[in-house]
């Protein structure tokens, strides 16, 4: 029994002792890809889990780590940062999102599209709003509100007809269409066609 009381308390030292680097931060969040998000006079910063930290604690806003980068905001403007905490895409957009597969939403006066991790734009910001991609495909507005699906390349799969359209799951998707709720395959076929 004496044994085992020494095992939880040597625990319960080894843990408060570990963790007591969070005392710095006024907020850590959880742990992605080996880096958690920290927040200190309401800048934010990431650090590793010996709460060494990575990203300079200067950012007003972060996302957590997704493979490999996470977008950070410096007053108004968006950029990436790798995890050995340097800017890698530069601070030059309205708006960012996470990394998905291989690619991250961007927006800039208004108008989204998608940039690899070198910062190229793989598919040029000129929609007026677009989801995530899902099953290779990802759903995109133009300027006349009508949604359609663009793949990784840009390319057009599926035109623009329907007034919202939800991600693919498992090569379906949800689509609003003459104000009818209809499912599609990622060739545009209606579910039951």
């Amino acid at each position: 029994m004496k044994t085992y009381l020494l095992m939880i308390a040597a625990f319960i030292l080894n843990t408060s002792i570990a963790q007591s680097w969070t005392k710095n931060f006024d907020y850590v969040d959880e742990f992605h890809e080996g880096l958690a998000k920290v927040e200190k006079n309401k800048k934010v910063g990431f650090v590793d889990a010996k709460g060494t930290i990575i990203v300079q604690v200067i950012y007003n806003e972060a996302f957590p780590f997704s493979e490999g980068v996470a977008a950070v905001r410096l007053g108004n403007t968006w950029g990436f940062v790798g995890d050995a905490g340097k800017l890698v895409i530069p601070l030059k957009y309205d708006d960012a999102f996470s990394f998905n597969d291989g690619l991250a939403k961007v927006a800039r006066n208004a108008k989204f599209g998608f940039i690899d991790k070198s910062g190229k734009e793989v598919i040029p910001l000129t929609f007026s709003q677009a989801g995530r991609f899902s099953d290779g495909l990802v759903a995109v507005c133009n300027d006349k509100q009508l949604w359609g699906y663009v793949d990784k390349n840009g390319n057009q799969v599926i035109g623009f007809k329907y007034s919202y359209a939800e991600p693919f799951s498992e090569g379906i998707a949800s689509v609003n269409k003459n104000g009818k709720e209809v499912t599609i395959d990622k060739l545009g076929k209606e579910k039951g066609q």
